[in-house]
């Protein structure tokens, strides 16, 4: 069913942790990518590599994830990037996710944005024409949003135009003279802000005194968030590369895994809790160190593996009770519907990450069991 260029491709995904893109439409890798301003992709793009340049048009999605990205071309419908540096100044006709260490935008956005970075400035010359939610160590908000505005962090300056109202949770709040609120200004932080003269705020102003306790409590949600993100686009990534890449056999790993549910649970909850105590065993002895670390390296692999794949199974679980069909369905969609519920359900409390550890587990099993009949198979 898999061959050994098959697993040694998903060791080499499991390893970068960032797959190769995939996509819909048009999937596009390697060390740098660009696209040139004369250029234009006729549906969704979805892009990985070291560095990811994007100068031209996109008649669809635009999906991006890499080390340095960025964006000086036009996109139809929404952006979503993630990346170390992840600059965005061109103009996306939908909605705008961006997550990373540091981020600049300076595009004009035709719906909402949700922005998460260490450092996070929103330009001036950047336009939003629905809510803005931004959160990082510093953030910068010099645009122009046509409704409200968020801020959840450190510290933030709000130096923009923002016509409706504007919530921060922050240690520090700067308003500087550029600034103009129409609606109401309401903040949190550990003392009251800085607010310029020049400043114009139409509403009122409503200010509530935060401990320490409570700041670091927003910090560390801001944290969690760009965690959580960065980890749903890398793992959402993986699953698309898989899917067109390796369609075939990840189509059988998947189907597999389904019918074999309960039995590929229980070899994975087995295998999970014995491999890395074996491997640590065997660390006792030179040879023995050199199987263990070997043996860590192919549990962490598989374990990022299933990730996405009990993601995948999900999503064909989902399709198959919702359109009461008796074979599972195996596309794009299910695997990108799976990833993304399986991410979402592990935000809610208490159950939420029982519920997708049981599907990675699972998937863990079914990589077992495959992984295996490849090396047995011959005998």
């Amino acid at each position: 069913m898999c061959n050994k260029k098959f697993f040694a491709c998903l060791a080499i995904v499991a390893m970068i942790m960032v797959a190769s893109p995939a996509g819909a439409a048009d999937f596009r890798s390697g060390e740098e990518f660009a696209l040139g301003g004369d250029k234009t992709i006729l549906d969704n793009l979805y892009t990985a590599g070291g560095t990811v340049l994007l100068g031209g048009k996109v008649e669809g999605d635009f999906f991006a994830a890499g080390g340095t990205i960025l964006f000086t071309g036009e996109v139809r419908d929404d952006l979503t990037a993630a990346g170390g540096t992840v600059s965005l100044v061109g103009l996306v006709g939908g909605d705008l996710r961006a997550a990373g260490g540091t981020v600049m935008i300076g595009a004009a956005v035709g719906g909402e944005g949700v922005v998460v970075g260490g450092q996070l400035s929103v330009a001036e010359g950047a336009t939003f024409e629905k809510d803005v939610t931004l959160a990082g160590g510093m953030v910068t908000f010099s645009g122009e949003t046509k409704s409200g505005l968020k801020i959840y962090g450190d510290e933030a300056v709000i130096n923009g135009k923002i016509y409706g109202n504007v919530f921060a949770k922050v240690k520090k709040l700067t308003i500087g003279p550029e600034a103009e609120i129409t609606g109401s200004l309401f903040y949190e932080a550990t003392k009251e802000a800085n607010i310029d003269e020049a400043a114009v705020i139409g509403g009122m102003v409503d200010f509530k005194k935060i401990e320490i306790k409570g700041e670091e409590r927003g910090a560390t949600w801001a944290i969690f968030g760009g965690i959580w993100l960065s980890k749903l686009l890398s793992v959402l990534l993986i699953g698309l590369l898989l899917y067109w890449i390796f369609r075939r056999q990840t189509e059988e790993l998947v189907k597999r895994n389904l019918k074999e549910f309960g039995w590929d649970l229980l070899r994975g909850t087995a295998i999970a809790i014995c491999l890395p105590i074996a491997a640590i065993i065997s660390f006792v002895t030179i040879i023995g160190g050199m199987l263990g670390m070997g043996g860590l390296l192919l549990y962490f692999f598989l374990m990022i593996l299933s990730s996405a794949l009990g993601g995948m199974a999900l999503g064909s679980l989902i399709w198959k009770l919702f359109s009461k069909g008796k074979e599972f369905h195996f596309d794009w969609k299910t695997v990108v519907v799976g990833i993304v519920l399986l991410g979402l359900a592990g935000l809610i409390p208490y159950v939420g990450w029982i519920f997708g550890f049981v599907f990675a587990l699972a998937a863990f099993g079914g990589l077992w069991v495959a992984l295996s009949g490849m090396f047995f198979e011959k005998k």
